[in-house]
């Protein structure tokens, strides 16, 4: 009976300590914990944004949420994907009418561009061709390291952007935004719950793994 009644969802206790990148972590990871913690309120949920990796041993985490392809998960982490990510390209309906509407991808190269950096590095597009990767790099109007403030400067007419389906449907919904080369096949980046592969999970941690997949696969859903 001890073992039943620790086992039942109400009886979860302790710290549980995630992280996740920024963006996606404000609009999925942390509605998904929030959701978690008002279920068991006997769990202390830590959630750390950021977009740097961690060693997820060192750091004390019991999950972490991580886009595209996980460093090392083979040998030290349990990965599994959670949800799928497009990345699309936006730009304002102002700087479209301004600047002109690219019709093929070379033309991106003629067109200012809001894009993701990192350590001062504006990180390039890759577009599938024939079987294989071409790397682009247009040229860049603003940079920055968070999605969110990318989203921003592309509503604001400053560029082309190349952003997750999930963060851009609302302001192509309303308008603030459109997409370029819709034709173009998306960039299409695989969204992961990873564990350290350390220990058995406990039932805390795969109560809240099993939680955050499917609720994070319902949120990101477009």
């Amino acid at each position: 009976e001890l073992e039943a009644a620790a086992e039942r969802p109400h009886a979860l206790t302790g710290p549980l300590r995630v992280s996740a990148p920024i963006g996606i972590g404000r609009h999925h990871v942390g509605p998904a914990l929030r959701a978690f913690a008002a279920l068991h309120p006997g769990v202390q949920v830590e959630l750390r944004l950021s977009d740097m990796l961690e060693d997820m041993v060192k750091a004390g985490l019991d999950l972490a949420v991580r886009n595209g392809p996980v460093p090392g998960r083979e040998a030290s982490l349990v990965a599994r994907v959670i949800a799928r990510q497009e990345l699309v390209l936006v730009a304002s309906p102002s700087y479209l009418d301004r600047v002109g509407t690219p019709t093929r991808r070379e033309e991106l190269m003629q067109h200012r561009t809001v894009r993701y950096s990192r350590h001062g590095r504006a990180r390039g597009w890759a577009f599938a061709e024939d079987g294989a990767t071409v790397q682009m790099d247009p040229p860049s109007a603003f940079l920055a390291d968070n999605i969110e403030t990318l989203l921003d400067a592309a509503c604001e007419g400053l560029g082309i952007a190349r952003l997750p389906d999930w963060l851009v449907a609302p302001a192509l919904a309303d308008g603030a935004l459109c997409r370029v080369l819709p034709r173009e096949c998306p960039l299409v980046i695989d969204t992961y719950l990873v564990r350290p592969m350390t220990h058995a999970p406990s039932i805390k941690v795969r109560t809240a793994a099993d939680h955050l997949a499917s609720a994070i696969a319902r949120s990101m859903k477009v």
